[in-house]
């Protein structure tokens, strides 16, 4: 019977752990696809609310991601699935998006004239 537990907590832990990797996924590639566009300097041209939006989707995405990674960090099996790794990728991936909402905000608040600008500092 302990047996039987153990295997079922350990699938537990797998499942937690790999849907916490499909979120650090799906918000890299949300992410990328943002930078990409800023990389070809917001061309084709979006309203302003779309390029805002375009960023929107990662906080709530890191924050599922990190409750999955405190439910398998409190998890009395074995550490085979350490979140320790996805931590530090997902504090990575969170840097560099608020400096890119950084970016973002700046952009928006610059005369569409002026906008060029940013992109050469």
């Amino acid at each position: 019977m302990k047996m039987l537990i153990n295997i079922n907590r350990e699938e537990k832990d797998m499942n937690l752990y790999n849907a916490a990797v499909k979120d650090l996924n799906n918000a890299n590639t949300i992410f990328n696809n943002y930078i990409a566009y800023r990389n070809m300097r917001f061309l084709p041209a979006r309203p302003d609310a779309g390029l805002n939006a375009m960023l929107d989707p990662v906080d709530s995405i890191i924050s599922s991601a990190n409750k999955k990674l405190d439910e398998l960090a409190a998890s009395a099996t074995d550490l085979q699935y350490d979140p320790g790794l996805l931590r530090y990728k997902f504090s990575a991936l969170k840097d560099k998006l608020q400096e890119q909402k950084q970016f973002l905000k700046q952009y928006l608040i610059t005369p569409p004239s002026l906008r060029e600008e940013l992109f050469y500092k």
